[in-house]
């Protein structure tokens, strides 16, 4: 199945979410809808990261899991971060 992994940040208090879904854009909108109650108090969110592939919910653990470093590195030094042909790009 094709999976979205996802970063988000809060706008209120730059506190990051992660989370996978199938539907991006649906997800993002739920998340600054409130519809998530995880996340509702922290909303409004804007997205920082993402990997889209044809992963396994294992495969995606993995992911994170052999990535988790660079990607927080990343995100405690700049301010949006997008993934562009599996390589991540920093944007200033």
């Amino acid at each position: 199945m094709n999976y979205i992994v996802y970063i988000l940040q809060s706008e209120k208090d730059k506190t990051y979410y992660t989370g996978m879904t199938t539907d991006l854009e649906k997800r993002i909108k739920n998340h600054n809808l409130g519809i998530s109650k995880y996340t509702a108090s922290k909303k409004p969110y804007k997205l920082v990261w993402f990997k889209s592939g044809n992963m396994r919910l294992n495969e995606i653990k993995r992911y994170f899991e052999k990535n988790a470093d660079e990607i927080i590195r990343l995100l405690e030094h700049h301010s949006f971060i997008i993934l562009e042909k599996s390589k991540i790009r920093v944007l200033d």
